[in-house]
């Protein structure tokens, strides 16, 4: 049965990192062992949020399924398009070393 406050992440190893360090339950399974991790988050989260490019490694009849599903909440997040309104680290990082271009 699924726990109502578990949010689970599964994606890249540095997005887990982060999630796990935020609290969430945080997996970045290794390539061929998504399907697995997929179904075991699903039977015990009520929220699933998923990297893009972990999704796209998923069958699509079992991410549309899940997707379209009232429970466990299922999401796509994007791992690329950086957070409208928050400076590039690296843009910062390089104009903070005058290296600015």
């Amino acid at each position: 049965m699924s726990d109502p406050t578990r949010i689970a992440y599964l994606g890249g190893e540095a997005e887990a990192a982060g999630f796990a360090l935020a609290g969430l339950d945080a997996h970045a399974p290794r390539a061929g062992e998504e399907r697995e991790a997929f179904a075991a988050v699903r039977a015990t989260a009520q929220v699933v949020l998923l990297g893009a490019a972990l999704a796209g490694r998923l069958p699509r009849a079992a991410l549309e399924a899940a997707l379209a599903a009232r429970s466990p909440l299922t999401m796509i997040m994007s791992e690329d398009t950086p957070l409208a309104g928050l400076p590039d680290p690296v843009e910062r990082a390089r104009h903070l070393l005058g290296m600015d271009t």
